[in-house]
């Protein structure tokens, strides 16, 4: 046959449907097909090419979830169990690895998702912070006392 693709589970995703349209057409446009092979490369691109618009509509209905969870999807039992430090150095990880491009698309949309879900975790743990620190004042009588941090009102 004119075309094969060796495909394992591995490659099932958006980046190796995408791929293999690639290849496909490439095929396809080296004018080397006869007329029956052209049309069964044409299915098969019409397949491919709707299995690449499921998996992007999926993917965008994902990253819409994430964006709109108050909290990214954080639990509220989650989010006590991990340390700010360690939730501050996971997501320079992430963001790092990110950052690489060297993530496929499904991919890069679950380290988003944990991503904000990190991030979340950390503005939760600073507002608590800030809620607990106390300010050393002079009282009036010249005796020294403490005080609530005063709020930062939000730009």
């Amino acid at each position: 046959m004119w075309y094969t693709v060796f495909m394992d589970e591995k490659e099932n995703t958006f980046e190796g449907a995408l791929s293999e349209l690639e290849t496909l057409v490439a095929s396809m446009e080296s004018g080397a097909m006869g007329l029956e092979d052209m049309v069964s490369a044409f299915e098969k691109g019409q397949k491919l090419v709707a299995d690449c618009g499921r998996r992007l509509d999926e993917i965008e209905k994902r990253v819409e979830a994430i964006r709109s969870a108050p909290d990214g999807k954080a639990s509220e039992e989650e989010d006590t169990k991990i340390p700010f430090e360690k939730a501050i150095e996971e997501l320079t990880t992430l963001v790092d690895a990110m950052e690489k491009g060297k993530m496929g698309l499904e991919e890069m949309v679950s380290a988003y998702g944990e991503g904000q879900r990190l991030a979340t975790t950390c503005g939760r743990r600073l507002n608590e912070i800030e809620q607990r620190i106390e300010v050393i004042r002079r009282k009036p009588d010249g005796t020294a006392g403490t005080v609530p941090l005063p709020a930062q009102e939000e730009p």
